[in-house]
């Protein structure tokens, strides 16, 4: 449920700029695929991972930034092989899937993990964007806009297959993308 203030704060962009173009930016690892798909069918222009287009109605889906990472490695993981991105001493860990990911949390340094393209901070996202929404919100944020009938479909999830962060891996992503967490939670109202 989208909680009051948020809720008056959509309100309030929806007004002030009315008729504008509704615009949803796509923070990569923050269920923007599952969400692309469904907002093209309801008049929302999906901008993809660009920045936000001023003097529109902009907003995005956030996520726990911790969750976000663990889900960043995990997806790429399940690729066929490193991208141009990853640590060369660590491209073997594709090919050897008993590696898990607070191994190679721990390899990583966090230059390596702050410069992943195109994950970047949620900040780095945060340009122009008039609100943010976590996914569960989406459905409640629709029906805002007069839409009845709401279907997200979920897609483009990671699998586990390499375990979930251990509380040494949390601490470092939590330290790495602090800035991120103060902004989730403001986001988030914790």
């Amino acid at each position: 449920m989208i909680p009051k203030w948020k809720k008056d704060l959509i309100n309030k962009v929806l007004s002030e700029k009315n008729n504008k173009k509704i615009n949803f930016v796509h923070i990569p690892k923050c269920g923007g695929t599952s969400l692309n798909n469904a907002f093209s069918r309801y008049n929302i222009n999906c901008l993809g991972h660009n920045f936000a287009i001023p003097n529109e109605i902009n907003f995005s889906i956030i996520r726990n930034p911790v969750e976000r990472f663990e889900s960043f490695l995990n997806y790429r993981l399940q690729e066929e092989g490193p991208r141009g991105d990853w640590p060369q001493r660590l491209a073997y860990v594709y090919n050897d899937k008993n590696v898990d990911l607070n191994y190679i949390v721990s390899e990583l340094t966090s230059y390596e993990i702050s410069n992943f393209y195109p994950y970047k901070t949620i900040y780095y996202w945060s340009n122009n964007i008039d609100f943010f929404l976590r996914i569960d919100e989406a459905s409640e944020f629709l029906k805002l806009l007069g839409y009845d009938n709401i279907e997200i479909p979920v897609t483009n999830v990671s699998t586990k297959n390499r375990g979930y962060f251990n509380n040494l891996s949390v601490d470092k992503i939590n330290t790495i993308f602090s800035g991120d967490i103060v902004f989730y939670n403001k986001w988030c109202g914790k």
